[in-house]
């Protein structure tokens, strides 16, 4: 007789399914780290454009300011608002005695979302601006310091000390992240 045996195709088919259920396994688990790996890229993007955005204004400031606007303050700088205050840009040179306010705050509906809202003075040539920095805020702190380094007051402030941390979920793990910086105003 030619052919094989129905012991020799049971075995070579539980061979076969043995081998098929390791490849899938093998490429379930290689896709689940590939969307983690994705995240964790994500998030560390994430961090760095927020911090990038952050240290720019900082630096730009003349000084932080107590709020915005500065008689009925619907912002005031704390240790989670900060509120900078930016010499106005005329169309070739700096406005004097003029300031446009840079709000950094969370979103008052959604508090994993970071936002930069520019408030230019009227003669100002820069950019009215509502932006989201990060929607993966977990949270947000600010530090002043005066340039010995001794801890003062937001509007004593020459040095701001930025943390921001924020947080990725993927499935059922998540992740965090934290970054810390130091920046000196503009001038200080």
């Amino acid at each position: 007789m030619k052919g094989f045996s129905l012991l020799e195709v049971i075995i070579v088919s539980a061979i076969g399914l043995v081998v098929g259920t390791f490849l899938i396994s093998i490429l379930v688990n290689s896709n689940g780290f590939f969307f983690k790996q994705g995240a964790v890229i994500n998030e560390g993007v994430n961090i760095n454009d927020t911090m990038d955005n952050l240290t720019s204004m900082i630096r730009q400031a003349s000084a932080v300011a107590t709020g915005y606007p500065e008689a009925t303050p619907s912002f005031v700088t704390s240790s989670h608002v900060l509120v900078l205050k930016l010499a106005s840009e005329g169309p070739t040179e700096i406005i004097p005695d003029t300031y446009d306010y840079v709000v950094f705050s969370t979103d008052p509906t959604n508090p994993n979302i970071l936002r930069m809202q520019i408030f230019p003075d009227p003669q100002s040539s820069r950019k009215s601006t509502n932006q989201v920095l990060t929607t993966l805020l977990d949270n947000v702190q600010y530090k002043f310091y005066d340039k010995n380094g001794n801890q003062v007051t937001p509007v004593s402030a020459s040095v701001v000390e930025v943390s921001l941390t924020v947080l990725a979920q993927t499935g059922q793990v998540s992740s965090q992240r934290t970054s810390k910086v130091s920046v000196t105003l503009r001038n200080m």
